[in-house]
């Protein structure tokens, strides 16, 4: 890259407040002026996702296969694909880590929908992804979430039914004409990819801008992908994808996906795709807005055990098909308007709304489905709707409904699309209702707690219909859940009045007083009702048992203890061997530092006796790491250590020669001539415990190195084993020691300069 180069792009890449695409265009003229991209025709098998695509989540596996099946139904066409730009895989460095690092987690969580990494790779896809990464994936003939694309038998690709549009084929095995850009700018200007691929989704959407709905549906399919809330801050990264797709509504996509996570209808999001479906078929292209969407999602009931998102999603389409719009906003229904519903006056009316919508839920999918009855459905959902907020005559068809009408103009309209008769008489006899009602109820409420206790902390991640009805669930959503620890309102918190939820059922609450003073503590069941209405959360501690005096002290205590002896015998035989240490010099050479004898000393073999005195912090009991220090046995289980201390310094400004301790143990080299040695590894038992030391094993004359034999390491291996002699413990050890004792103060003294 040439300086003029680097300085033009660097510069239009700093620019701000430009629309994406008319940033790109400008920043690919500078490419192609400097050749710092090309053309060239790639097969599918050479790509990864970049890992700044769709804001870092790289792609849906549900949306590769969506795509390619709408371009099966529609015909594939090469000339279509515009958006085909990509960077070449840096061939090494931290870049190519993270691209293969992140490409690894997204295959995994794909479950099967994207095709393993070959090693074959050498690009990162921005624009096109989805294309590339399902036409890689069909060349492998994996499965396929999109039953237009499998085969009759079985979930894996009908490539032969795929490869009937031979445009497709030549997708699938030849690939498509590419604009390429040189890893290079890729490293220097990481900047620019995210530009890339927001201004390549953007066009996608140019002819028809990402709407409320087409948004949460598209964060829908993200938590539908396996192992996608798996991934650090996806929360985050599921929001900067909405960004990138220049969205208008992405300022609130939080908002958007708390409402789906809770009142979506669960893992496929039933009822946001209903919404999407009803929506299409009274072509209401409108917008709610973040105000109605805020109020929609963070109404709270009077009646705390339902959540009612049945109501929600009838105010929703009652406001999308008003026919009232004021600059592409809905604004039949005011935020304001639909609070009087959630309160005590008009629990009657949302609760009859709610049960009601949820029997016709039940009736379609009981005889036909959801989208083939979407008509009379719809249309039950948007009058109750409007009944509920008294606008009725001021909507489309401006006439008023009885309860009653509703529900017998629904039966007919859904006896119309299956062509037979539908009757519910329950709507129109109450104890009828109650009675037949029974058994479903306590089906529903059982599979619902199975699902809820599968869910996080929070509850499932996308909450259905049957969870709604669910006590646990309306627990968890109100803040309670087994194991918490709560306190009647109004009652002086005390350690008696706080009672532990010890299980949550259809039949109440089982409540256990969490501490009693008096004898046996008291146990009651509450109704969930009462539970939220009655009771509040408490973080009062708990008295704790003392422990049983037979157990003794605590492991952390008897470690301390013995690696206080080990340092005792430590001391006791240094201080029986270090009178003649003064008669060593401890050398620093750039060949490694040694010890040698001084100028006319000399030592008879076996009088010179070496031992690894170090601070106590040096000690270390149970290492993580095998094969690291010096072994000094195992007490009780427990295998203690001594870590060598960091290299000495012999000068500078802050050097205090009274505090510095130069110990000869650990600067004694190492040979691997056995011949050659003059110092050999040799135990001294110190009362029970036997310290290792170094002895000389011949006589030393003067101005002599300290050699100490060590075994040969046997290829591939890193360390030689303590019992091979070898007295050079770990640098690691040694800093982790050091790093501790400069941040005790009570241990500086004994640090070694």
């Amino acid at each position: 890259m040439t300086p003029a180069f680097t300085k033009e792009f660097g510069d239009e890449l700093k620019k701000h407040g430009i629309p994406p695409n008319q940033h790109f265009a400008s920043l690919v003229d500078i490419l192609q002026k400097h050749k710092m991209c090309y053309k060239a025709q790639l097969n599918p098998a050479l790509f990864l996702t970049h890992v700044k695509n769709r804001g870092g989540l790289l792609l849906s596996p549900h949306n590769a296969h969506k795509n390619a099946a709408s371009i099966k139904a529609a015909g594939a066409d090469l000339s279509a694909l515009t958006n085909a730009w990509c960077f070449e895989l840096a061939h090494d460095g931290e870049t190519r880590r993270v691209t293969f690092e992140k490409n690894e987690r997204l295959i995994k969580r794909a479950g099967g929908l994207l095709a393993e990494i070959s090693g074959d790779e050498r690009y990162s896809s921005v624009g096109c992804g989805h294309t590339v990464g399902w036409c890689k994936h069909a060349q492998k003939g994996g499965k396929s979430s999109e039953k237009s694309l499998q085969q009759h038998d079985s979930k894996n690709i009908d490539i032969q039914k795929v490869c009937s549009d031979a445009q497709m084929k030549t997708m699938i095995y030849e690939g498509w004409e590419w604009n390429v850009v040189f890893f290079e700018v890729d490293i220097m200007f990481p900047l620019f990819a995210s530009i890339a691929q927001k201004a390549l989704n953007t066009r996608n959407h140019i002819a028809n801008v990402v709407g409320e709905l087409e948004v949460c549906v598209t964060l829908a399919n993200m938590l539908k992908d396996t192992g996608m809330t798996d991934e650090p801050g996806w929360e985050q990264l599921a929001i900067e994808n909405i960004e990138s797709l220049c969205a208008p509504c992405a300022h609130y996509a939080a908002t958007l996906l708390k409402y789906i996570r809770k009142y979506g209808g669960g893992a496929d999001a039933d009822l946001i795709h209903f919404v999407d479906n009803v929506a299409k078929q009274f072509s209401a292209n409108v917008a709610l807005g973040q105000s109605y969407w805020t109020a929609l999602t963070n109404m709270e009931f009077a009646d705390k055990t339902m959540h009612y998102p049945m109501v929600r999603t009838a105010l929703m389409l009652a406001n999308l098909t008003g026919g009232k719009v004021e600059d592409s906003v809905a604004r039949l229904i005011l935020p304001n308007q639909i609070k009087p519903i959630s309160a005590k006056t008009g629990m009657v009316a949302a609760l009859t709304a709610e049960k009601t919508l949820q029997d016709a839920w039940a009736i379609v999918h009981g005889c036909s489905s959801a989208e083939e009855c979407i008509k009379p459905l719809g249309q039950l959902f948007v009058r109750l709707g409007l009944k509920l907020v008294n606008k009725e005559k001021l909507a489309r068809e401006g006439k008023s409904y009885s309860w009653d009408d509703m529900k017998k103009l629904f039966l007919r309209g859904v006896s119309e699309v299956v062509q037979k008769p539908v009757e519910f008489p329950n709507w129109f006899d109450t104890e009828a209702e109650e009675d037949s009602a029974g058994d479903k109820d306590k089906d529903e409420k059982e599979k619902s707690s199975a699902d809820t206790a599968k869910g996080s902390s929070m509850g499932p991640l996308m909450a259905n219909l049957a969870d709604h009805q669910d006590p646990a669930f309306v627990c968890n959503q109100a803040g309670f859940k087994v194991g918490d620890m709560v306190v009647m309102k109004g009652v002086e918190v005390n350690h008696e009045s706080v009672y532990a939820i010890m299980s949550i059922n259809t039949d109440g609450i089982t409540l256990h007083q969490a501490c009693s003073f008096a004898g046996t503590p008291d146990k009651k069941i509450v109704q969930l009702t009462k539970l939220i209405k009655s009771y509040s959360l408490t973080k009062r501690e708990m008295p704790v048992v003392m422990n049983d005096p037979v157990v003794g002290l605590p492991v952390s205590f008897k470690t301390t203890a013995k690696r206080a002896e080990i340092f005792a015998a430590l001391m006791e035989a240094f201080n029986k061997s270090s009178k003649r240490y003064a008669d060593l010099y401890y050398v620093k050479d750039v060949g490694g530092d040694h010890v040698r004898t001084k100028q006319g000393v000399s030592f008879k073999a076996g009088t010179l006796v070496l031992v690894p005195a170090v601070p106590l912090i040096n000690i270390i009991a149970d290492p993580k790491e095998e094969g690291r220090g010096i072994d000094v046995g195992t007490f009780d289980g427990h295998r203690y250590i001594v870590g060598q201390t960091a290299k000495p310094a012999t000068k500078g400004a802050d050097w205090n020669p009274a505090e510095t301790f130069v110990n000869p143990y650990f600067w004694v080299g190492k040979v691997k001539d056995k011949k050659a040695a003059n110092m050999e590894a040799a135990k001294m038992v110190i009362k029970g415990i036997e310290v290792p030391v170094l002895k000389n094993n011949v006589d030393l004359g003067p101005h002599t190195k300290l050699d100490v034999f060590v075994k040969k390491v046997a290829s591939g291996k890193k360390k030689l084993k303590d019992d091979d002699n070898d007295n050079d413990v770990s640098d690691k050890v040694a800093a982790k020691a050091k790093a501790k004792s400069d941040a005790d103060p009570a241990q500086k003294k004994q640090k070694t300069k």
